[in-house]
């Protein structure tokens, strides 16, 4: 179907119009230009600054560029890796967000250990933690403790340990963390997993930690995630940041 061009004293019948209105308004909408009106590609905006559509109703969105709001209440994915071969650490980098949450599954190899998270690559002992956690050791029980420090130089995002009964260990965790400028950063984790023996509907640790990395001036850009053991972060580790400015 042919898109016509009307030209002044040309004679225009019914169907030529018919037509035009079928490649502007039926099936797939896409931006065009130019007197034949060729599909073009991010060229043409829906709305403007001044003059905005009230709501979208839509099933799918999808966008290949970013999203920004006036009142930073979206959330979106800044960094996703999985990993798929044998590793010792994972870096995001180009971070620029207030706030993120992370969700982090971590599949250690051959030894207990834990994923040690650094904040633009700070290891010095700028961080401090409060945690409270619960334990269920197979053979032992179950045990409930908390502990405190304000000098550590990590971040324990996440970590496995092992018993006699264990080859290979998960344990997955849940991360807030506020970035924002001037004051100093908060840091809360909620983590469970199978480092301990798993029998029944027994998990091992359930841990609740909040960090504090005192430091309220610095933009953070980067996030480095460490295996305490060298070369054991397993295939299917994985790991995803979402940002909110």
């Amino acid at each position: 179907m042919s898109f016509y061009i009307f030209t002044a004293g040309s004679i225009a019948d019914a169907d030529q119009f018919m037509d035009n209105l079928y490649h502007t308004r039926q099936g797939d909408i896409l931006p065009r230009g130019g007197q034949s009106l060729t599909a073009t590609d991010a060229v043409y905006d829906i709305g403007s600054e001044d003059f905005k559509w009230d709501d979208v109703f839509c099933n799918n969105l999808y966008v290949s560029g970013s999203i920004s709001t006036n009142d930073g209440t979206l959330w979106g994915l800044v960094g996703e890796t999985i990993i798929t071969t044998t590793s010792s650490s994972i870096e995001f980098t180009g971070l620029n967000a207030n706030y993120y949450r992370m969700e982090i599954y971590y599949t250690d190899i051959n030894t207990a250990s834990s994923l040690r998270m650094y904040i633009n690559g700070d290891s010095a002992s700028n961080y401090g933690y409060q945690e409270a956690y619960g334990i269920i050791i197979s053979g032992v029980g179950s045990s409930i403790a908390s502990s405190r420090t304000s000098s550590v130089s990590y971040i324990e995002s996440v970590a496995t340990t092992r018993d006699a009964t264990t080859t290979v260990t998960d344990s997955f965790s849940v991360i807030y963390f506020d970035a924002t400028l001037n004051q100093i950063r908060t840091i809360i984790k909620n983590e469970g997993g199978n480092g301990y023996y798993i029998g029944g509907a027994y998990a091992g640790p359930v841990i609740y930690k909040t960090f504090l990395w005192n430091n309220s001036i610095d933009t953070i850009t980067s996030l480095k995630f460490v295996s305490s053991e060298s070369n054991n972060i397993g295939s299917g580790t994985t790991i995803r940041i979402w940002g909110r400015i």
